[in-house]
């Protein structure tokens, strides 16, 4: 029992539990005058419950004649006073013994811990919200879930819990700086507080991405919630200046119950179920349903980028390289080659990059998987600049997502400026749709490696065939022949008249043209017979180890 200091309370028993002093301090405490108290049961004098349920706390007295040692009280006690006053109270109760091991009494100590208590309660409460918008954080959220699913196994009461990621939220804070962005965060977060009840709990997760927990609610009317919350974030407009801005949300429901093997399970459901609304076309709610295929293909990506990450950060990658045949009868000596990547698995098998690149586009890894490709390129350039006189043309390929990337944008332009490699050698790839989807940012992009001498390619063509207009306006030095029309133009007229308009066009802009999907020899002849200027594919030669390529050098 710690020693009593001056300011503590004391209040004495006998062993019938019956009051037989107080001092001072307890007196004001309890409200009790010392003389009025003696001889009343102690747990009048000394009142005490739970600070949250309430429910009447074991007074200390009791605990200390069964135990016959000394016994302290829990952390959430509250002590009432005669006249209603509560304090938050600590409290130690020791037993009185004869020399003959007899309890006959006991002296419990205890003070004033109210300003302590707040103190701590306050800074408890402000480490499990999030400091800009007020809500739940992410930790507070994660023991709510586990909590409402450990009570939804108990109970078997069914809860629901909703993923929400805004839409277009980055486009305001690109436009508008941080300061907007946070407003805007704000706004939403109050709407949120506001379309669900009281119990239920609204949490942000981090970014602009935030979760309900809803308790004892079915799925039905979880969807429903999640409908009206759609549809408010649509009618937001958010005003910056002279500008307005428009949002909206993708949100995933699942149902809170025993068919999730861990709670941990249920948030990979939801967040699945998030994506599912985003891909279906965003600003709208995805339902899950056992057996949810799209959720499973969702599950089997976010799974990937874990993969993805860990073989990045364990430098797993390996290049490859496939081989583009110039047709031209009088065609320029050099290997042109288009750089491939494959991931090399744990137990040695390669996985091709139509596995795992949609991923990486997904969850934002793309940029670094692209700075890995240009890094190596870069360096095995260097290593062999004594045969680079052999190579005419490396084209390297770049995610629609590096395109837009500040930092992948500067990581690029000061490694060409820093390497000293033979730019002029290297054909940045990027698709028609990154291209024309982000035209003025394209625009910028290809400006500025061109006045470092590389060169650009514009992949797929032929996809969307509403950028044929825009081939005179962007200054690419490639462009590749959609393999989908290349495939089949052997057998196909169509196919074929569309590879002719595209070759065609692509001259009279100053293009030079490239076939993809090259699979036999009368698709390579009808490909010379059209004038296409290269052509790319498994009869060309199949993808191998980038250190195999000088075995080329006499294929042209």
């Amino acid at each position: 029992m710690r020693p009593p200091s001056i300011g503590d309370a004391v209040i004495v028993t006998n062993d019938r539990q019956e009051v037989e002093y107080l001092n001072p301090s307890a007196e004001k405490l309890t409200g009790w005058a010392s003389a009025d108290a003696i001889g009343l049961p102690v747990t009048m004098v000394f009142n005490i419950v739970n600070q949250f349920t309430r429910e009447i706390v074991k007074n200390p007295t009791a605990h200390c004649l069964d135990e016959r040692a000394i016994v302290g009280l829990t952390n959430d006690t509250v002590l009432i006073s005669k006249d209603g006053s509560e304090y938050a109270v600590e409290d130690s109760a020791a037993p009185i013994f004869t020399a003959g091991d007899v309890i006959i009494g006991v002296v419990m100590v205890f003070r004033d811990v109210t300003g302590q208590r707040i103190l701590r309660q306050e800074v408890e409460r402000r480490a499990s919200l999030d400091h800009l918008t007020g809500l739940a954080n992410r930790a507070q959220f994660d023991r709510v879930l586990l909590e409402m699913y450990e009570s939804s196994i108990a109970t078997g009461v069914s809860h629901a819990l909703c993923c929400i990621d805004l839409d277009q939220f980055k486009i305001v804070n690109d436009s508008c700086g941080h300061a907007a962005g946070d407003a805007l965060l704000k706004e939403v977060s109050a709407l949120l507080l506001k379309s669900v009840r009281a119990k239920d709990l609204v949490a942000r997760l981090g970014g602009d991405e935030f979760a309900l927990l809803l308790e004892g609610c079915d799925l039905n009317a979880a969807h429903r919630i999640s409908q009206q919350i759609c549809e408010k974030v649509a009618r937001i407009r958010f005003q910056h200046s002279s500008n307005f801005f428009r949002i909206g949300a993708s949100i995933g429901v699942v149902p809170l119950d025993g068919r999730w093997a861990n709670a941990q399970a249920a948030q990979q459901a939801a967040d699945g179920a998030c994506f599912a609304a985003k891909d279906e076309g965003r600003g709208r709610v995805h339902l899950y349903v056992d057996a949810d295929r799209i959720i499973i293909e969702q599950r089997d990506q976010m799974q990937w980028a874990a993969r993805l990450q860990q073989a990045i950060d364990e430098n797993r990658f390996e290049l490859f390289a496939q081989p583009i045949m110039q047709l031209g009868e009088h065609a320029e000596s050099g290997l042109h080659f288009e750089i491939l990547l494959r991931l090399r698995e744990m137990d040695g098998t390669l996985v091709l990059p139509g596995v795992f690149i949609p991923s990486a586009e997904r969850f934002g890894l793309a940029p670094q998987v692209d700075r890995w490709v240009v890094s190596h390129v870069f360096e095995w350039m260097k290593l062999h600049a004594d045969r680079l006189d052999k190579v005419k043309v490396i084209a390297i390929n770049l995610s629609g997502k590096s395109i837009g990337d500040k930092d992948f944008y500067q990581f690029l332009m000061d490694a060409l400026d820093r390497e000293k490699i033979p730019a002029h050698k290297i054909s940045f790839e990027i698709t028609e749709t990154a291209a024309i989807g982000n035209l003025d940012i394209a625009t910028e992009f290809i400006a500025m490696l061109h006045q470092r001498g590389a060169r650009i390619s514009l992949d797929d063509f032929g996809s969307g065939m509403s950028s044929m207009a825009y081939l005179k306006h962007l200054s690419f030095d490639y462009l590749k022949i959609d393999g989908q029309f290349v495939k089949d133009m052997a057998n196909d007229a169509v196919d074929c008249a569309m590879v002719r308009s595209i070759n065609e066009i692509a001259h009279l802009t100053g293009k030079i043209t490239i076939a993809e999907f090259v699979e036999s020899a009368d698709i390579l002849m009808l490909l010379k017979d059209l004038g296409v200027d290269c052509a790319q594919g498994y009869h060309v030669g199949k993808p191998e180890p980038i250190d195999e390529i000088f075995s080329w050098e006499n294929m042209n």
